[in-house]
């Protein structure tokens, strides 16, 4: 069943979900009156528009829609010359992603990159204008997957994060988690990449001031157009 909703990018650019009533009222008649397990699921779904974490059991095709949203996003950040190549582990599920603006991963890497260059305005373009660029090793969310499922899935990932280094030959590689870092090392050196590698602590989990300390380090090393 297509569920009547659609993805809505917001200004603040955070990803949510809205009902279109006018679409319900023209659509209802389509339902089967006697299923009344999935009205309830439609009615469900519809009530998480305050909400910013996707339902666990969210349709495949709203999981989808989720992620070609970020993927979409995330192109239009991409420098024509990438210098640096940041590398996460993927896209948090709760949709808090980067490149939307609003989250204590940017946040994070603005107090860093402010500290170290100074700068001011709109980061995410400023982001941009060095040649900088944040992929993700995983390209779907697996922050909320057990122990060795995510595992699996990060190593997996290993032969698509080698072709994307080398479509786009940085300069500089930076893994942002250190459990990453030996898979992206070897994809880059897959990719007949001779980018200077470099490791940072990921800025969760009581890890922020690490993070900060050694991206302050590493900022005036990282090639920036």
């Amino acid at each position: 069943m297509i569920y009547p909703i659609v993805l809505q990018v917001r200004a603040a650019g955070r990803c949510k979900l809205s009902t279109v009533r006018s679409d319900y009222r023209k659509t209802a008649a389509g339902y089967n009156r006697e299923d009344g397990r999935a009205k309830r699921e439609f009615h469900r779904l519809s009530t998480v528009r305050k909400r910013r974490v996707w339902p666990a059991s969210r349709p495949p095709l709203l999981h989808g829609m989720l992620m070609m949203d970020i993927e979409a996003t995330r192109a239009r950040f991409r420098p024509n010359r990438i210098t640096t190549l940041f590398v996460g582990e993927s896209a948090p599920a709760s949709g808090d992603f980067f490149y939307y603006g609003s989250n204590a991963m940017l946040r994070h890497m603005q107090r860093a990159t402010e500290a170290a260059l100074g700068g001011g305005g709109d980061f995410l373009q400023r982001f941009k204008s060095y040649g900088w660029f944040l992929d993700d090793l995983v390209l779907t969310p697996v922050d909320k997957l057990g122990r060795i499922e995510r595992k699996a899935k990060c190593q997996g990932a290993a032969d698509s994060l080698r072709d994307r280094i080398a479509l786009y030959r940085p300069l500089a590689i930076v893994s942002v988690l250190l459990t990453i870092r030996p898979i992206v090392e070897a994809a880059a050196t897959a990719a007949a990449s001779n980018a200077q590698m470099f490791g940072v602590p990921f800025p969760g989990m009581g890890q922020q001031l690490r993070f900060h300390k050694e991206m302050v380090r590493i900022i005036p090393l990282l090639p920036r157009d």
